[in-house]
């Protein structure tokens, strides 16, 4: 399950940077019009920027949110825990009553 995660955030970075780079090259495309070259090179590199961040930012929440989702579903054993719901580390000792 951790690998999923692991290729999931590969995945979804690979796929970020590919969708920024198209937004570039539309840009420098758009950037051979005579009126509007130095419009459309500014407002790519803009766009992308601004994408490339908000996506990024989503691609680690989820990336974080399935690693955590792997770890409850860990095959070791749960921690044992008190009567007021904390978890506590394996080498302490038992709760009291």
């Amino acid at each position: 399950m951790t690998l999923l995660a692991l290729l999931y955030i590969a995945l979804g970075f690979g796929a970020l940077s590919a969708l920024a780079a198209m937004i570039l090259r539309i840009g420098t495309l758009l950037g051979e019009c005579q009126q509007s070259r130095a419009v459309a090179r500014a407002g790519s590199v803009t766009i992308a920027t601004r994408f490339a961040a908000i996506g990024a930012g989503g691609v680690i929440l989820i990336g974080g949110w399935l690693m955590r989702l792997c770890s409850d579903f860990s095959p070791h054993p749960p921690l044992p825990r008190c009567a007021s719901g904390w978890a506590l580390p394996r080498l302490s000792a038992p709760c009291a009553p």
